[in-house]
């Protein structure tokens, strides 16, 4: 063998092994990929607190004056002042309660944390309706304690999962 050809031979193992190096790095990064997007939907499944709290928490603020899961339109104005009186504090504390649960899971999906599109499969129907009918509390709630972006991650998460009116152009 000449000084040549061991050069030759010694250039394309080198070759070989760049290209096979670069081939790992390629399958790691895919495995990666693939990780973290199972993670992100597993957390999706997993995230919003215990489903039998938060169940329960509906039940409560349903058997209040409020009748959050059988409500069909937005808190009047009469509704939130009664919400406001001392005489609602556990129902006021409860709503606050639920509020911030529903708050915490949409941050970690608009954060990407959790998957979104698990997310709306699964609270897709829930959460635009929750936002609906309690938009006036969170409305005065925003004003009274001069804080305009609490439950803004809601309000992010409940816009992106509302569709536009048909009658809306959309442009590509």
């Amino acid at each position: 063998m000449t000084t040549e050809d061991a050069r030759l031979l010694f250039e394309g193992l080198t070759a070989l092994g760049a290209l096979v190096a670069a081939t790992q790095v390629w399958f790691v990064r895919g495995q990666l990929k693939d990780t973290r997007r199972w993670n992100q939907m597993s957390f999706a499944l997993q995230y919003l607190a215990n489903w039998e709290n938060i169940s329960q928490m509906e039940r409560d603020l349903n058997a209040s004056f409020l009748k959050l899961l059988d409500r069909t339109g937005t808190l009047s104005h009469d509704e939130i002042e009664k919400l406001m009186s001392d005489e609602e504090r556990n129902t006021r504390d409860n709503l606050s309660r639920f509020l911030n649960a529903i708050e915490s899971y949409c941050a970690a999906v608009n954060l990407g944390i959790a998957d979104e599109r698990v997310a709306e499969r699964l609270y897709g129907h829930k959460f635009p309706r929750h936002y609906t009918e309690l938009k006036p509390y969170i409305e005065h709630e925003r004003t009274e304690l001069n804080a305009p972006g609490l439950y803004s991650e809601l309000e992010m998460l409940v816009k992106k999962w509302t569709p536009l009116p048909t009658n809306v152009p959309r442009y590509p």
